[in-house]
């Protein structure tokens, strides 16, 4: 920015004058962006799709950096979900309840986080879908 005001460089940023691989260019955008974004509240998926749009008017190869960060987004912050998920585990899956198969624990796990009805309102929601009952019924595993 040697000689040139911030203005002057984020104007040149932005409207893609001078050479569009100079890092400087990005520095500035990202320097404008930073005080943007912080007076908007946006969130983390934005900021990178904000500089992902950049990258992409400059002609600027970012594949592989885009790939790195859709995996960084996987990763959760904290491990809250996975600290209740294996205490619900430990509770549940007890010497009494041993035999218990995986898939069993698997499907209960996910009536257990998934569900939002109660038993009364999920019975009465099974008994109006006609399709489910069709389905549960042709199911040799449900007869007794």
């Amino acid at each position: 920015m040697r000689g040139r005001s911030h203005r002057e460089e984020i104007y040149r940023c932005v409207k893609g004058k001078g050479n569009p691989r100079r890092i400087c260019s990005l520095e500035t955008f990202i320097e404008f962006s930073i005080s943007k974004w912080k007076g908007e509240n946006v969130s983390a998926q934005q900021r990178w799709l904000d500089v992902f749009a950049f990258l992409r008017t400059k002609d600027l190869p970012f594949n592989n950096f885009a790939i790195l960060i859709e995996y960084a987004f996987t990763i959760p912050g904290a491990n809250l979900v996975c600290e209740r998920l294996f205490s619900l585990v430990t509770n549940y899956w007890t010497d009494k309840k041993s035999r218990l198969t995986i898939d069993t624990l698997k499907s209960w796990l996910q009536a257990k986080f998934n569900m939002t009805m109660t038993c009364e309102q999920f019975a009465e929601y099974i008994r109006t879908r006609e399709d489910i009952l069709r389905e549960v019924q042709a199911d040799p595993k449900y007869h007794v």
